[in-house]
C-alpha cells in the first residue's frame, strides 16, 4: 500500500530502526532514537530519508533520494520515477548522481579559483 504524507508525518520513530515501503522500490528509512547522554529527557536520531531499491548489473543497490522532510513525497516519487528511466537506458542510478556530485565540486572550486 502506498504512503501518504499524512501516514509519514505522524509516524513515531522507536529504539529500533524501520523501514516504511511505498511503491516501485521506494521507502522511508527512520533511523532508532538514541538516548542521549548530556540529557537523557531529549533522545536523538529518528532522522527520516529516503531510499530507493534497485538491481544493477546483477546486484542489489540502495539509492539516497534525501531527507524527509526537505524531500516530500511526492519529489522522493519524481527522484524514484527518475531513478528508473535511468535504469531503462542501462544506467547506474548511483553512478549518475556520484557523476553529477563530482561535476558540482569541480565546479565550485574552479569558480573559488576565479575569483580567489
Amino acid at each position: 500500500m502506498a504512503l501518504t504524507e499524512l501516514q509519514i508525518k505522524n509516524f513515531k520513530p522507536t529504539n529500533n530502526q524501520q523501514k516504511l515501503s511505498d511503491s516501485g522500490g521506494l521507502y522511508l528509512l527512520i533511523n532508532a532514537m538514541r538516548e542521549n547522554p548530556n540529557n537523557p529527557a531529549k533522545p536523538f536520531g529518528g532522522g527520516k530519508h529516503w531510499k530507493m531499491a534497485y538491481r544493477f548489473g546483477g546486484k542489489q543497490k540502495t539509492l539516497s533520494l534525501g531527507v524527509y522532510p526537505s524531500v516530500t513525497l511526492a519529489q522522493a516519487r519524481i527522484k524514484r520515477d527518475n531513478a528508473k528511466a535511468l535504469l531503462a537506458e542501462d544506467k547506474d542510478p548511483s553512478e549518475v548522481v556520484t557523476k553529477k556530485a563530482k561535476k558540482a565540486v569541480i565546479e565550485k572550486i574552479q569558480k573559488a579559483e576565479v575569483v580567489g
